[in-house]
């Protein structure tokens, strides 16, 4: 027997999961969200706290990093203006 309903999703299984999602599609298919500013505004927040979590986190290692990408481009101007 065939538990699937007209758009070919399955309509009848034991789980919670399973019930949970069946009643979220039901008999409708199911419909893109919008992206509102605010899912937008919160992306980028999320993001700027990840960067700024993982800078304050490994601190001597972005330091380090940064020093390194710093005088590359030191010595790399340095050779321009020489030529």
């Amino acid at each position: 027997m065939d538990n699937r309903n007209e758009y070919g999703r399955d309509v009848a299984c034991g789980d919670v999961a399973c019930n949970v999602s069946t009643r979220i599609q039901n008999d409708k298919p199911l419909i893109m969200k919008k992206i509102t500013k605010r899912d937008v505004a919160f992306f980028f927040l999320g993001m700027s706290v990840l960067l700024l979590v993982e800078t304050v986190w490994d601190w001597d290692n972005s330091v380090k990093s940064f020093k390194n990408g710093w005088n590359a481009n030191q010595s790399k101007s340095e050779k321009e203006q020489l030529k």
